[in-house]
């Protein structure tokens, strides 16, 4: 993760944050300080909250052109070793039950290969020793296909939905600040009665 997509990803949390804290306790702005300069009170108190509101939008703005940069091959490839991790080694440990040791070299154990191959594992089973008539290696493993119903596949499918979505770095990394920002435009801009609100502002 780049320096530059934590520095937008920190801006957003801090203007959700804010919008949060805003809209929960129902903050009404009626005096500011800047510059050593004190604001008493203001004629239009909706400017400051329409200018909270396009530095929310802003940020979310800029969050999303890194995400675009950076993102999508990190969460693709955190994502195919997390499926790889439940379904393919699911997938082995059924050919195995069935044939026994298989040779590792000549596997094609990922789903991705099964799903190719119509639904159709091609393996090699390390064959018993009885079966061995000479020292070529070509000899030592029995080549099998085997069908594997795609009925198989769909809990290990959930299963590894689940255990990315919760567990996985890179869901927080990167999809966690997306997450928030929907709820807090919902939450903040459209469902509560507080004068910052979307609905408020817009009346």
């Amino acid at each position: 993760m780049t320096e530059g997509f934590i520095r937008q990803r920190r801006n957003l949390a801090i203007a959700n944050i804010l919008l949060l804290c805003l809209a929960t306790a129902g903050i009404q702005i009626s005096e500011a300080s800047l510059a050593g300069f004190n604001f008493k009170s203001f004629d239009k108190p909706e400017v400051v909250f329409w200018l909270i509101w396009a530095a929310w939008a802003y940020f979310l703005y800029r969050y999303f052109l890194y995400f675009l940069e950076e993102a999508p091959d990190k969460l693709g490839n955190a994502w195919y070793r997390n499926f790889n991790s439940v379904v393919s080694e699911s997938l082995f440990q059924y050919i195995t039950k069935m044939y026994g040791p298989i040779n590792e070299a000549g596997r094609e154990t990922t789903y991705e290969h099964v799903a190719k191959n119509d639904w159709l594992y091609k393996g090699q089973a390390i064959a018993p020793c009885s079966h061995i008539e000479s020292h070529d290696l070509e000899e030592q493993y029995i080549y099998f296909e085997q069908d594997v119903p795609r009925y198989y596949f769909i809990h290990l499918q959930l299963l590894a939905c689940i255990k990315f979505l919760l567990i996985s770095k890179s869901t927080t990394d990167y999809l966690l600040w997306p997450v928030v920002s929907i709820g807090v435009f919902i939450y903040c801009g459209l469902y509560v009665d507080w004068t910052g609100a979307l609905t408020a502002l817009s009346n």
